[in-house]
């Protein structure tokens, strides 16, 4: 019988050049094995993008709340001031804000005249707060101040001064109906006011009245008609005053 010698060095050969064809079935479930590896990798990066977008979102979500909160805060932010009165509909009251502790102080750019009558209040409540106003009548006729809230028709606090007749008129007013004005004695002073003279009022806020001082001096208190005080969301000064500052603290 004759045996059949083998070329070892042929199939070593073969073996390591790959020209040994695998079994049909055996390639098949080796390109199975391929694809699914791939879509692991997939499904591995679209899971990381997912948990990446989620921790933006709640880092973008955490930043806004962070902001809201800064509104509120007694120590104001003029940024957050100038985004909410944007928000509604609130003109810019200047270029230049400079804030510092629980004060926030409202200057015009270059020194010129701030063209705007409304003055955020900028906290949740005007209670136990002042606010300090520096500025110039420009006629002897009616001028006012008023405390308002969003609504046009509620005035919680309204001052209207006329010149030309040393008249000092104090008064609140609810859906549009005035009540009894208050027109009494300024505390012995003499009329504060005068055209062209630029004055100071401080009015601080306290649970039971409005307190007025002009130039420094106590010039008479207005004891709240309405309430929550809190509602009082703005100042508003009419075109015959021209504001060179305003400083809330």
């Amino acid at each position: 019988m004759q045996k059949t010698k083998i070329d070892y060095q042929k199939f070593d050969d073969e073996s390591h050049t790959g020209s040994v064809n695998l079994p049909p079935n055996l390639s098949r479930s080796s390109n199975a094995g391929k694809s699914r590896n791939i879509w692991k990798t997939v499904a591995l990066l679209l899971l990381l993008f997912v948990i990446i977008l989620a921790a933006l979102t709640i880092i973008a979500f955490a930043k806004l709340q962070e902001r809201q909160q800064k509104v509120t805060k007694q120590t104001v932010n003029c940024t957050e001031i100038f985004r909410v009165k944007k928000l509604h509909d609130f003109y810019v009251l200047s270029s230049t804000c400079e804030c510092e502790q629980n004060s926030c102080y409202f200057a015009p750019p270059f020194g010129n005249v701030i063209n705007t009558s409304k003055f955020m209040v900028p906290y949740d409540t005007i209670e136990n707060h002042s606010v300090t106003l520096k500025a110039t009548p420009t006629t002897g006729e009616w001028t006012w101040i008023d405390f308002k809230t969003n609504s046009t028709l509620i005035i919680y606090f309204h001052i209207a001064v006329r010149i030309d007749r040393q008249k000092l008129v104090r008064n609140a007013c609810f859906n549009d109906r005035w009540n009894e004005r208050e027109e009494r004695s300024l505390n012995g002073n003499c009329f504060p006011f005068s055209v062209e003279q630029q004055f100071k009022m401080d009015i601080s806020v306290d649970n039971e009245a409005f307190h007025v001082y002009v130039d420094d001096k106590h010039i008479f208190d207005f004891n709240h008609r309405y309430r929550p005080i809190s509602n009082i969301k703005f100042l508003d000064v009419n075109d015959k005053l021209d504001v060179e500052d305003v400083k809330f603290h």
